[in-house]
């Protein structure tokens, strides 16, 4: 291993410069007083390991090891030809190509759904749904998503329902759309326990196929230095949780 190996995973991580200064920071104003010394010391602790690779996926992988996607084959012995892919987030469109609006979760779900359909046959079709935030109502994933699934796969079904903001909005909006048929539902791996619940709630019996997974496991020295990377991964799933949360409750 080269010297270059082992120095870049340090000198390009911003976030551990930031906490070094926080930590010699830290020992600097409790130098007087142990007992705060010592909370800080756990505070720092925390925070270094809840940002490090492997505590970050061990906090998401509980959701992600939910579902697992189903073989294809197993899918047409179904009789499955409709696949709903939900929005995970739009952009606004920059220039003619449509690409430029589908970034983040929604790219990775709508791949997945596309390429799901492609495979399934001429006769699968293609439901999108979603739509942006109250704050960027302009923006619709399923719209744009819509458009470009005709762009790239030409002849193919695909229909949008652009009204659903939140998930526990998807199934009365896709309900109409699927009809009794079978259907795959994709979304990220992370969001399919919260996305299948709100379904079955509504009496729906969706099959999930789960894709964007960010669990990868594989860890190396460099994984357990804190990475702002990694808090996102904890922000992901403290966002499922507290929604798997709220929806038990409500459904009480």
């Amino acid at each position: 291993m080269e010297s270059s190996d082992i120095l870049k995973p340090i000198v390009t991580n911003i976030f551990f410069w930031l906490w070094l200064v926080l930590a010699l920071f830290t020992l600097w104003v409790t130098k007087t007083n142990r007992p705060a010394r010592r909370v800080g010391a756990m505070l720092l602790l925390g925070t270094w390991l809840i940002a490090t690779r492997p505590v970050a996926e061990g906090i998401l992988w509980p959701l992600e090891s939910r579902y697992t996607p189903p073989a294809v084959s197993s899918l047409k012995q179904q009789g499955v030809h409709q696949v709903v892919v939900l929005g995970g987030g739009s952009f606004p469109l920059r220039g003619e190509m449509l690409s430029s609006a589908v970034g983040g979760s929604s790219l990775s779900r709508f791949m997945g759904g596309v390429e799901l359909c492609a495979r399934l046959g001429e006769g699968c079709r293609l439901i999108i749904s979603g739509s942006a935030a109250l704050r960027h109502a302009e923006w619709s994933d399923a719209l744009t998503m819509q458009k470009l699934a005709l762009v790239v796969s030409p002849g193919r079904q695909a229909v949008a329902e652009a009204q659903s903001r939140r998930t526990a909005d998807h199934p009365g909006n896709i309900r109409p759309l699927v009809g009794n048929d079978p259907f795959v539902v994709v979304t990220s791996a992370s969001h399919m326990p919260r996305t299948m619940r709100t379904f079955r709630n509504a009496g729906l019996e969706a099959i999930p196929y789960p894709t964007e997974f960010q669990v990868f496991g594989d860890y190396g020295w460099d994984d357990w230095l804190p990475n702002a990377d990694n808090l996102v991964t904890v922000q992901t799933a403290v966002k499922e949780y507290l929604g798997l949360a709220y929806y038990a409750v409500r459904r009480r």
